[in-house]
Order: structure tokens, then sequence, then C-alpha cells
């Protein structure tokens, strides 16, 4: 990634959740990540969505849980307590791109066409 990574502003409960309950390359359920830090399911859950919203984590469905981890591209610096991630315009923008690789991907197999006549 070529982009320099912006310094995060997270919010207490953030910083509880990527400073106390996740490490690069560590994967956790809500459940889990809720026992471990001492706080509610929804609590997480909520803490969770803000950090996709800000790029810094990314979540999944593995059968009923929902799966979540460190954004791959993101840094964190345990010992200055700083998380640098790429801005979230970037993120969005690199988003929409895949979206719009995807759909050209699928225009053609068997998606009809339209045209003017």
């Amino acid at each position: 990634m070529s982009e320099e990574l912006e310094v995060k502003v997270l919010s207490t409960a953030e910083q509880r959740m990527v400073f106390e309950g996740l490490k690069e390359g560590e994967e956790f359920s809500i459940g889990e990540l809720a026992e471990k830090l001492n706080m509610s399911h929804s609590q997480v859950s909520k803490v969770v969505e803000r950090l996709e919203g800000k790029g810094i984590m990314v979540a999944k469905r593995v059968g009923p849980q929902k799966m979540v981890q460190l954004a791959p591209e993101v840094v964190v610096d345990y010992e200055a307590r700083e998380v640098r991630g790429p801005s979230v315009e970037d993120s969005l923008a690199f988003d929409l791109a895949d979206t719009l690789e995807e759909d050209e991907d699928r225009s053609g197999e068997g998606h009809p066409q339209v045209t003017d006549n």
C-alpha cells in the first residue's frame, strides 16, 4: 500500500477493543471478545461496527457467528497506543473499485445487456 497511513482517533471503548482485545492476525467471535473484555455482547457489536466504519476492523459471518479481526492494512503500535490505517476516503475508494470490478466481471455472465434502440 503506497499511501501514507493516518493516525486513527479512537474512543475509550474502541481503544480497549484494539489494544486489549485483538492482536494483529487474531480472529474472535463477538461472544469471545465480550467475554475477554468483560463487556456485553451488544456493547462489543456496537464498537465493532464503529471500528469497521473507520476501516480498522473487518468482520465476516462464519455460520451463526460473526468473526472479527483487525483489517490487514492497519498497523497497531501497542507501545505508543497508536493505530494507523488508510483514510476512510481511501478505504471507500478501494471498496468502490473492488465492487466495480466485480460488477464488470459479472456483466455478460447471463445478465441481459440494456441497449438503446
